[in-house]
């Protein structure tokens, strides 16, 4: 769902479809990796808890759990970045032209690395083929021209995905497949 808060921006919020402890664990490994990855030192948008009043909603736009929204929910908003795209697909970079549009050009591999770390089962090609690489590219002007970032978004199916929910197990290898990597 996306929003517009009492601060101006506009959010995109994550709700609980169900009351279920799954859907839980995935809001939580959301806050988690965001704070990993500003830890290491890669942008993620800010993140927040926010009171969503159903009577600032157009209901007749919310095509699912509408029923969800009828009193004040809590919800895990994610602020919107601008300049951003979502990435659809990723060509390969291998032009040292193609490198220098970035500002870190290594950026991509950091978050590889992560998802590996944190065993992200949700960014990459899923097992039908889907490209899903919840990654934005973010245009940025920097010393009078124009340089892109990469900025990993969508970390619910960290630490093994639905799969291993709560299975924190350091003995467990993250899997290669289905990855950015």
């Amino acid at each position: 769902m996306k929003i517009q808060a009492d601060d101006g921006h506009i959010y995109f919020c994550k709700y609980l479809t169900q009351l279920q402890r799954e859907e839980i664990d995935c809001l939580f490994y959301e806050l988690v990796c965001h704070a990993l990855l500003s830890w290491l030192g890669i942008q993620s948008p800010e993140m927040a808890l926010m009171e969503v009043d159903p009577l600032h909603l157009d209901s007749k736009r919310i095509t699912y759990n509408r029923k969800l929204l009828r009193q004040k929910t809590w919800v895990l908003a994610v602020k919107m970045l601008p300049d951003t795209e979502l990435v659809s697909g990723l060509a390969p970079l291998s032009k040292k032209s193609q490198l220098k549009k970035y500002f870190d050009p290594y950026l991509l591999v950091k978050i590889a690395f992560f998802d590996l770390w944190v065993d992200n089962v949700d960014r990459g090609v899923n097992r039908d083929g889907v490209e899903n690489y919840n990654l934005l590219i973010q245009a940025q002007l920097m010393d009078d021209k124009v340089s892109f970032t990469w900025i990993p978004i969508d970390h619910a199916f960290c630490f093994g995905g639905v799969a291993k929910l709560r299975i924190l197990n350091p003995s467990f290898l993250p899997e290669p497949a289905h990855k950015l990597l």
